[in-house]
């Protein structure tokens, strides 16, 4: 990696995690969320367990350079570069592509996370912009991140993000609480998801057991504040909760058996 990749990219502070980095000291510690606002360190694992996947560490200043360099035909070959990003129609070899109306051209990009930590990329071939963020928290916030630094950058506009203050009330919290059953092609098939309340806060609980604190924003809106989904949440005429909205996804209220 140091011979082929690194050292000709001109990264100095990027390499692979073998559980012997000598300068371990300097590497985030990751964290996920505890509630709605506060942290708690993430589990740690062995990152070698994870090679190519989330073994290599880098800077955000080289994971820019990494871009440039590679966009750029200083790293491959042009038919080798081709390869590489056109496997498919929208997914290329570590990258994601499509065409963007926000900006107007295709975007190249790419999300992940690992225990404690995420990040984001996204290259603009046409206006020649890079951004990276990297984020010490298990949150996939840095998407919406990146996209709204990208519109910064170039003058666009964006939605400022806005918890809603006060915060809700316990009486209020408790009238959000059901269960509610998703499709097959929900993230996990048929799952039948609960929001249940801590009297300070709106929890939502996976079929996994995972649980996932909601940022309220808006009466009936929140945000997941792990996967950073929009949470909505639909009543009927009694004023009980008939229906959520996970993202683009609908699950109905599930009958008491």
């Amino acid at each position: 990696m140091q011979r082929l990749v690194l050292r000709p990219a001109g990264l100095k502070s990027s390499g692979v995690d073998d559980d012997s980095v000598p300068h371990a000291a300097q590497i985030a510690i990751g964290y996920e969320p505890d509630g709605v606002k506060g942290l708690k360190l993430a589990s740690p694992i062995h990152w070698s367990a994870k090679t190519g996947n989330a073994s290599a560490y880098t800077t955000v200043a080289d994971h820019a350079k990494w871009v440039d360099r590679l966009f750029s035909g200083h790293l491959l070959k042009t038919a080798s570069l081709r390869a590489v990003l056109d496997t498919s129609q929208r997914v290329g070899y570590g990258w994601f592509r499509g065409a963007t109306s926000r900006f107007e051209e295709t975007a190249y990009y790419m999300n992940g996370r690992a225990p404690g930590f995420a990040s984001f990329v996204l290259y603009l071939p046409r206006k020649r912009v890079t951004v990276v963020v990297f984020s010490n928290i298990y949150s996939s916030a840095t998407t919406t991140i990146g996209y709204d630094v990208a519109a910064m950058t170039l003058g666009r506009s964006y939605t400022p993000f806005r918890p809603s203050t006060p915060a809700p009330d316990a009486r209020y919290l408790e009238s959000c609480t059901g269960t509610f059953k998703f499709g097959e092609d929900f993230y996990q098939s048929s799952a039948q998801m609960r929001l249940i309340s801590t009297q300070t806060e709106l929890l939502l609980r996976w079929p996994s057991g995972d649980i996932s604190p909601l940022i309220p924003l808006d009466l009936d809106h929140f945000m997941d504040r792990s996967y950073w989904e929009e949470v909505k949440i639909e009543r009927d005429n009694a004023g009980t909760p008939s229906a959520v909205l996970y993202g683009d996804f609908r699950g109905s209220a599930a009958r008491p058996q």
